[in-house]
Parts: structure tokens; C-alpha cells; sequence
């Protein structure tokens, strides 16, 4: 392969570019020539072979927080520094514990989002993603922002008509009692038997269990003769519509309740 001729131009472009933090053979192929001949050429004119500014690293490392807080650019450090743009880049990826956290925090949203739109535990949700997982980090992270992934562990699992959903959950024994939507009502319940629904033993919410078997259930103003089509429709008619649970089990364990010195019972369509 034929060179160029070497000039002082091409000598003060690769020394620029070494003391810049490039290394020489990388310097060397920049300006079109081999290293041993830039390096005999210098040596010839009684000149010092270049190396990388190692005091340089710690130049740049003295405006970390300028460039973190936005003051200054990569660039402007480059120029305060006198080296290149990319070294700096790379001297700010390289050393700063931003870079190092940023990466962590990401890989952490990654299983945080993953785990709140699908349920799941963070260390087995990170080995599906093939993130590597590091317990203590991640759970100090967690901590930190106030996260809570427990309400989202069983989040997900579908079963019949049974769909979980996030929520506070409890655990007796073997047995854990989720928060469930059943899809067949569109009515939410807490306390379900996780046990009952894997084992299939529950399909869906009581009233429709009952109300496939016997017709709807409704619930029926004993005072007025007012009927309302469901338990829902009769909780928000009378501005309960927080109480509904509660309503619910009461018309379940119960002939008849009063609220406001009006008799209320279920009945079946």
C-alpha cells in the first residue's frame, strides 16, 4: 500500500488526536499513515511520540456535576479539557455512577412496568425478560420510589370466569385470598379463595352462580315496590355505591335489610 508523504500537518493532526485520548494506531489510520512510520518520522525531527493525557481522565471527571446539573455540554468540557468530544463521552459513561444507576433504574422500570400489566414476582419476571437480577438493588430501589409490586404478585392469573386483578391479598395457611374480578357480573370481590379457583371449585362470583341456575338476581324495595336489576345498580340508586360489598354480603346473609326506614331483599329475576 503507497502513503501519502508525511507532512508537519498530518504530525500535528495525530498528535492532536492521541493526546485527544484516541490511541495512536487508531490516531495513525485517521491520518491515512502506518504508526511506525508517523513514530520514525517524529523521532527523526527530534520530536516525543504522543501518548493519551492520562491526567486528562481526572479534567474531565472534575465537571461531572457541571454536565449533570445541564451547565455545560460535552463539548464545553472537551474544549476546557483539551481533548475530544467522544473521549469525554466515553470518560462520562465509563466513570460516573449516574451511567452505572441509570442503566440499573432502567432495567428496573423494565420489570416494574412488566410486572404491573402482567402480575408475577420480580425475580422470575426478570429471568423472562433475561435481565440480570440483583435482590438487594432492586428492592432498595423499590423502597425508595414508594412502589408497591405485593398488590400486583398474583395480578393476572385467569380462571373460569375468574380474572385476578391488583390488589391487597392475605395468606392463611397454604391458601392466599386475592382480589378477583368475576367477567361474568364485571363485579370486583376480595377475599377469594386462590385455592378454590386453581382447584376450579369456583368458576365465578356467587350471585352468578345462582343467577345461572335460578334466573338474576335483583333486589326488590319491600317498601316501595321499586325493583332494581342488580346489586350494583341498587347501590349506586341509593348513593352506596362504596359500600357495595358490604351491601352485598348483607343481602346475602340476610331475609331483608332497612336503610333509611326503607326494607330491602334480594330476589330472583
Amino acid at each position: 500500500m503507497k502513503y501519502p508523504l508525511i507532512t508537519i500537518d498530518t504530525i500535528t493532526k495525530f498528535i492532536s488526536l492521541v493526546r485527544g485520548g484516541m490511541p495512536q494506531a487508531s490516531a495513525a489510520t485517521a491520518v491515512g499513515r502506518d504508526v511506525n512510520a508517523l513514530r520514525l518520522w517524529i523521532q527523526r525531527n527530534g520530536m516525543e511520540m504522543p501518548h493519551v493525557r492520562k491526567p486528562v481522565t481526572g479534567d474531565v471527571m472534575s465537571y461531572v456535576d457541571a454536565y449533570r446539573s445541564g451547565r455545560m455540554t460535552q463539548k464545553e468540557i472537551a474544549i476546557a479539557c483539551g481533548c475530544s468530544g467522544p473521549y469525554v463521552s466515553k470518560m462520562l459513561a465509563q466513570y460516573t455512577d449516574e451511567h452505572i444507576r441509570s442503566k440499573q433504574v432502567k432495567a428496573f422500570r423494565q420489570i416494574i412496568d412488566h410486572i404491573k400489566q402482567n402480575g408475577g414476582r420480580p425475580k422470575a419476571t426478570a429471568r423472562l425478560l433475561g435481565i440480570p437480577f440483583n435482590s438487594t438493588k432492586f428492592y432498595t430501589y423499590v423502597r425508595e420510589q414508594g412502589i408497591d409490586l405485593l398488590t400486583h404478585q398474583f395480578a393476572g392469573l385467569e380462571y373460569g370466569s375468574w380474572l385476578v386483578v391488583a390488589g391487597d391479598w392475605t395468606k392463611q395457611g397454604s391458601n392466599y385470598f386475592v382480589r378477583a374480578l368475576c367477567k361474568k357480573c364485571g363485579n370486583t370481590f376480595d377475599g377469594v379463595s386462590l385455592t378454590n379457583l386453581r382447584s376450579g371449585k369456583s368458576t365465578c362470583c356467587h350471585n352468578c352462580s345462582i343467577g345461572y341456575t335460578h334466573g338474576r338476581l335483583q333486589v326488590k324495595c319491600l317498601t316501595t315496590g321499586d325493583t332494581f336489576k342488580s346489586i350494583r345498580n341498587f347501590a349506586d340508586a341509593i348513593d352506596m355505591s362504596d359500600a357495595y360489598q358490604t351491601l352485598r354480603l348483607q343481602l346475602k346473609q340476610q331475609p331483608s335489610i332497612v336503610i333509611n326506614d326503607r326494607e330491602y331483599s334480594l330476589i330472583h329475576s
